[in-house]
């Protein structure tokens, strides 16, 4: 049944049972494993690999979907790399971004620029850019994060309209509002740096 009831494809492959049932509009894009870019419309040049990725996508242009439902409901991305299950699922206009790991940066809107890794990274964020996130839970429920680095557990997440920031390690930088140039380092939010003695909230550049 791979891409019955389908309309106006050009130049696109389905492979698997359902792959591309009732989708519309799928240029140059293939479409493998089972309901693989079911009901999904509008994508062009965009290869969906895995059990229900890109299921009722629309709008995505030049993208890698791969994973059990990656991307899954996903609208309006660009140059997106979405690998993992559920990776990049119910996420808005992403740009020039790859997520890698289970649900990460699922749910994210309005996002351009970013590299995230881990399960749960950046997922249910918005309106960041040119920003590094790598760990679980890392940036998640955040916002306005531009030019940071987060890695660690938790590091920079719920943090609000942030820049230049550098957080590493368990929840550095958790919950930080309205910060810029900022370096925490160490576990949760007190910078141990490489002394144990010493502990700070933050070191300012």
């Amino acid at each position: 049944q791979a891409a019955s009831g389908g309309l106006d494809h050009d130049n696109a492959i389905f492979l698997g049972n359902s792959a591309g049932f009732a989708s519309s509009g799928l240029d140059s894009s293939s479409l493998l494993g089972v309901g693989a870019g079911f009901s999904s419309s509008g994508n062009n040049n965009v290869n969906m690999i895995g059990p229900n990725a890109g299921y009722e996508t629309s709008g995505i242009n030049n993208g890698d979907v791969m994973g059990n439902a990656a991307a899954f409901q996903a609208t309006n991305a660009n140059q997106v790399v979405f690998v993992g299950r559920e990776a990049g699922a119910r996420t808005s206009a992403i740009e020039d971004s790859q997520y890698f790991g289970y649900k990460a940066g699922e749910g994210s809107r309005t996002s351009q620029d970013m590299f995230v890794v881990g399960d749960n990274a950046y997922s249910w964020a918005s309106g960041s850019r040119n920003s590094v996130i790598n760990g679980s839970y890392a940036g998640h429920n955040s916002s306005g994060v531009f030019e940071t680095i987060a890695v660690g557990i938790n590091a920079g997440k719920l943090s609000y309209m942030t820049s230049g920031n550098v957080l590493i390690g368990e929840s550095a930088g958790y919950g930080s509002v309205s910060s810029s140039g900022l370096i925490a380092i160490g576990i949760r939010p007190t910078v141990a740096m490489a002394f144990p003695s010493l502990r700070m909230t933050a070191t300012h550049l």
